[in-house]
């Protein structure tokens, strides 16, 4: 039927129905950019101190504690 006039209008107002399911899960969004680097950690501890090198005058035994200092001159004793 077409409506001719305003009276012949009829307003009515219906429940609304019942809610549909669901729909499914969208996909996933892209991944974002990576942060800026942390800061450096803390330096480790110093290792232990090597073994003392052991010199000889002579080529024989070493000479045990000798720490290294100015030459000498022996003179020319051989």
């Amino acid at each position: 039927m077409a409506v001719t006039s305003l009276k012949d209008l009829i307003v009515t107002s219906l429940p609304p129905g019942p809610q549909g399911p669901q729909g499914p899960a969208g996909s996933n969004g892209a991944t974002g950019p990576q942060g800026p680097q942390g800061p450096q950690g803390t330096t480790g501890p110093q290792g232990p101190q090597g073994p003392v090198t052991a010199y000889t005058f002579d080529g024989g035994s070493p000479i045990n504690n000798y720490s290294e200092g100015p030459a000498f001159d022996c003179g020319g004793v051989t």
